[in-house]
């Protein structure tokens, strides 16, 4: 899964757009709403089942199974007229880490490694409660 963020300062929409990993088209984006700035949405591939998110985060599905590379790769969203929408580029994965936002739910928090933890539930788009992110922080360091 990957989170997008929608920057823009007016409403806009993904009708139409598709996701492109290291210049390969993955697909469509289903499920296109209308996004209002600051908006966060959970983005998955075809295969990817219900998840729970917070109320005001979409989960968007493409039409092809999502598919990124752990060698890291360029993301781009293109529109209905090949128009650029936003992209990113992220490094090769690590193991024992992940990037996660720092602060879990806010959208514009810069992303920071944190060492894997194991048996802790993923929160896709929802804030971490602080009494557990608290006790997170507490093993880590």
């Amino acid at each position: 899964a990957m989170e997008l963020v929608y920057r823009g300062d007016q409403p806009g929409h993904l009708q139409g757009a598709h996701l492109w990993v290291a210049g390969g088209d993955r697909g469509l984006i289903s499920d296109a709403r209308c996004l209002q700035p600051g908006q966060r949405a959970v983005l998955t591939g075809s295969t990817c089942g219900k998840i729970a998110l917070a109320a005001d985060v979409f989960h968007l599905r493409l039409h092809k199974p999502l598919d990124l590379r752990d060698s890291g790769a360029e993301l781009t969203l293109r529109g209905v007229l090949d128009t650029p929408l936003g992209g990113a580029t992220y490094g090769p994965a690590l193991p024992g880490q992940s990037e996660v936002r720092q602060t879990d739910g806010d959208a514009a928090a810069p992303l920071v490694v944190h060492p894997a933890v194991g048996g802790v539930p993923p929160s896709l788009g929802l804030a971490t409660p602080p009494d557990e992110a608290a006790d997170l922080a507490h093993r880590h360091h």
